[in-house]
């Protein structure tokens, strides 16, 4: 998994389960770090917005030539500071929408009063089988490292 063990860091240090956020990262993402939404600007692989809240003092999706010089420095093309803003962000949207499906739901749409149960289940659905996927995969992983 890209740069698990830092997705790891983040979701302890901030109380949310490391296979959502994983989860949340493959979904916006697919663990892309150059993704940029030509559209609404959004960058990195937690997709956060450069005029947002969350990416407040986030270089990487603030500043063009930072970004451009970090996506040729691999292993971890600057993206530790916006796995961290992500997780604060899912936080915050939880917290704001006191509901923990809703709170994902508006990471991505921006607010959490959305009244379609339909949409809110679809989306949650699939992140939490994303995340189920990826902690088997990460299981496997394991056991063929073991042989």
């Amino acid at each position: 998994f890209p740069s698990h063990d830092r997705d790891i860091k983040h979701s302890t240090q901030y109380g949310v389960d490391p296979w959502i956020v994983a989860a949340k990262i493959q979904h916006e993402t697919s663990f892309n770090p150059g993704d940029f939404n030509p559209i609404t600007g959004a960058a990195g692989v937690a997709q956060l917005m450069p005029k947002g809240e969350a990416s407040r003092g986030v270089k990487f999706v603030r500043n063009k030539q930072y970004q451009e010089k970090c996506l040729k420095s691999p292993p971890n093309f600057c993206q530790d500071e916006v796995v961290e803003a992500g997780v604060k962000y899912i936080v915050k949207s939880v917290k704001w929408c006191k509901d923990f499906d809703k709170g994902l739901i508006a990471y991505s749409i921006g607010k959490c009063t959305t009244t379609d149960k339909k949409r809110i289940w679809k989306s949650t659905t699939r992140i939490y089988k994303t995340a189920e996927r990826l902690k088997n995969l990460g299981k496997l992983l394991v056991q063929t490292d073991n042989c």
